[in-house]
């Protein structure tokens, strides 16, 4: 195939997360774009990606979970978000779902979804 018809791809080699609301926004419009391919981290807000039925992961990727937290200024306290836990959760595939669960389910410490497992639940690139 010529590479002028590989549709566009968006690559995320390494991106921590940050605010649920801004990935949602982020992801919609990606959609639009092409394929979302992750090469390396992908970790909290990031994660909102694997809804896409356009993401897929290359070997190296890394997907992290967490329980989400609101901070209050930049030196302010973190509270939990349950209220983004639930929206995150929601959004995901049934198996990415089901995997989080086994872990445990979202706490502060993180989940990582990488090597095998990740190999099982998300589509190779």
């Amino acid at each position: 195939m010529p590479l002028s018809t590989h549709p566009p791809a968006i690559v995320i080699k390494y991106d921590e997360g940050g605010e649920v609301s801004k990935y949602a926004r982020r992801e919609r419009a990606w959609e639009a774009e092409g394929r979302i391919i992750v090469r390396g981290l992908c970790g909290s807000a990031c994660t909102i990606y694997l809804k896409s039925p356009y993401l897929c992961a290359e070997p190296t990727a890394q997907f992290a979970f967490h329980a989400s937290h609101l901070q209050y200024g930049k030196l302010g306290p973190m509270v939990p978000d349950p209220e983004s836990n639930t929206y995150m959760l929601q959004w995901y595939p049934s198996r990415i779902q089901e995997f989080i669960a086994s872990q445990g389910g979202l706490t502060t410490t993180p989940i990582f979804l990488e090597g095998r497992w990740m190999q099982r639940l998300v589509p190779a690139c």
